[in-house]
């Protein structure tokens, strides 16, 4: 229910919030690309309406792009790129 995914969030969201608030900008990514989680990745995608999918899409290859600026490796950058880009 919809209550319980909102309890269930809001650990998180507060969590992010904090390391905003103590880290800078970059150093304050978290999640499945920052991770190099390509399995939860996939995941999500597939747990996902398509509209919704299609804009973690866009935002996840904005990402990307995000780390490859932090030092993310160029290979590692394509293999979640593919994972974003399969259907």
């Amino acid at each position: 229910p919809e209550e319980d995914a909102v309890e269930a969030l809001l650990p998180v969201a507060e969590g992010s919030l904090e390391d905003l608030r103590e880290l800078s900008g970059h150093s304050a990514l978290i999640g499945p690309i920052v991770r190099r989680d390509r399995e939860t990745l996939a995941l999500h995608l597939r747990a996902l309406e398509p509209r919704d999918s299609e804009l973690y899409r866009v935002l996840g290859r904005e990402l990307v792009q995000l780390c490859v600026e932090r030092g993310l490796d160029e290979d590692q950058a394509m293999e979640i790129l593919q994972v974003l880009s399969d259907s």
